[in-house]
């Protein structure tokens, strides 16, 4: 019997370092940084290679506190991270992210399933259950 192993892939961007494991892209948010629509084009494209297309999970880790504007909430939301992105979980542990990520979610009407955890288990949980 033979045994498929799962590679682990890394890649750094300006923005944030993103690590794809078992179908799940993990972006960590570099700390205090103002995200711009390029680094979403960067980190889209990142994912891209990392998964080499296939459909995937995307965590992003913003308990870093990211500042964003409203043009780039809107571009995440409509473009997401990739066409072949199943579902985006968002990690956060301060009241004012949680405020910031509840409006994104609630007005910027994500094209993908997504949701807010201050749990990293549980939101990985979640996605998994996309990775049929």
């Amino acid at each position: 019997m033979m045994v498929e192993k799962q590679l682990t892939r890394v890649a750094q961007v300006r923005s944030a370092e993103l690590t794809f494991s078992e179908g799940i892209l993990y972006i960590r948010i570099r700390p205090e940084i103002e995200l711009v629509i390029a680094d979403l084009q960067e980190i889209s494209k990142a994912s891209l290679i990392l998964t080499e297309g296939k459909p995937y999970c995307a965590l992003a880790d913003a308990r870093t506190s990211p500042v964003s504007s409203p043009e780039v909430r809107a571009f995440g939301a409509t473009q997401g991270y990739s066409e072949t992105c199943l579902a985006d979980a968002l990690l956060v542990d301060s009241t004012a992210m949680k405020l910031t990520v509840n409006f994104y979610i609630a007005f910027n009407k994500p094209r993908i399933p997504t949701r807010m955890f201050t749990v990293e288990a549980e939101a990985i949980l979640w996605l998994k259950s996309f990775l049929i």
